[in-house]
């Protein structure tokens, strides 16, 4: 019952000075819920709900020097739960309303040495955005801002292995739509938590990997790092937050792309580890 159709793709244009990014999703995904919070998400019996979600973004970029870049940012979301679903999971969203229609304009710098930007083997990659999501633009109570912040950094340690070091935290304001809210794991962190099952309105995340060729197109991936969830800063508590591990293998389908097998580990709930295939 899952698909999701989309474009993606990357427009350079002369001494790659600019650049226009453009993003269009279309996605119909039946997904477990446990709730808002990461009490709703160690305590809930999660339900079954179906989301839809029309997402289009468009982004450029110029370099204003050296690996130095500032942009703009427009996003249209419109996400909205199938009607035969939506009074199971009014309990479940606090009051929130289950269809959310917004757009977003967001301010972008970004200071990006990194030698090959799919797989690098060296340099450093900082982001911070800057959204706001206008009343009137949207079906939402007040005016919404998300500021999220992101920094990595690769270097090459001995023949055939990268460390890869990661930094992320996303911040949404009060009236910020659920749909909207940062969400724990993916494929890049937290990987091996079910995707949304710790779901509130701010997120910090670390990791560190170490990346291995081990024999011609073959190569391993360990990790580790942590992360935490929480509902607004003066709510943040260092006993939330979650641990995270994980091995994968690497196939080199050409020169410096791969493809990409993990399994990650998190922490115990009601006796159980969470884990799962990414």
């Amino acid at each position: 019952g899952v698909y999701n159709v989309g474009i993606d793709g990357v427009n350079i244009f002369r001494n790659n000075r600019n650049r226009l990014l453009y993003k269009l999703n279309f996605v119909n995904q039946p997904t477990n819920f446990w709730g808002l919070g990461y009490d709703a998400a160690r305590e809930n019996t999660p339900i079954k709900y179906t989301s839809n979600s029309q997402q289009v973004e468009v982004s450029y970029y110029h370099r204003i020097y050296r690996n130095v870049n500032v942009g703009a940012r427009v996003n249209f979301d419109y996400i909205y739960t199938k009607k035969s679903d939506r009074e199971l999971i009014k309990p479940y969203i606090n009051g929130g309303k289950t269809e959310s229609l917004s757009t977003g304009l967001s301010l972008l710098l970004e200071y990006d040495s990194r030698d090959f930007i799919p797989n690098p083997y060296r340099g450093i990659f900082v982001s911070l955005q800057a959204m706001v999501r206008p009343k009137a633009l949207a079906n939402i109570d007040d005016n919404t801002c998300r500021f999220t912040a992101t920094a990595s950094y690769y270097q090459r340690l001995w023949r055939g292995a990268t460390l890869a070091l990661d930094l992320y935290g996303e911040s949404n304001s009060k009236h910020t739509p659920w749909q909207l809210y940062a969400r724990m794991g993916s494929k890049s962190r937290m990987r091996g938590y079910y995707e949304g099952r710790f779901t509130d309105r701010n997120m910090v995340t670390a990791q560190a990997e170490l990346r291995q060729n081990v024999w011609r197109r073959v190569g391993v991936a360990l990790w580790g790092g942590a992360g935490n969830c929480f509902s607004s800063w003066s709510a943040f508590e260092w006993s939330h937050t979650l641990p995270n591990y994980g091995i994968g293998l690497r196939w080199e389908l050409k020169k410096r792309v791969n493809i990409r097998f993990d399994y990650g580990f998190g922490s115990r709930v009601n006796g159980r580890l969470i884990n799962g295939f990414q």
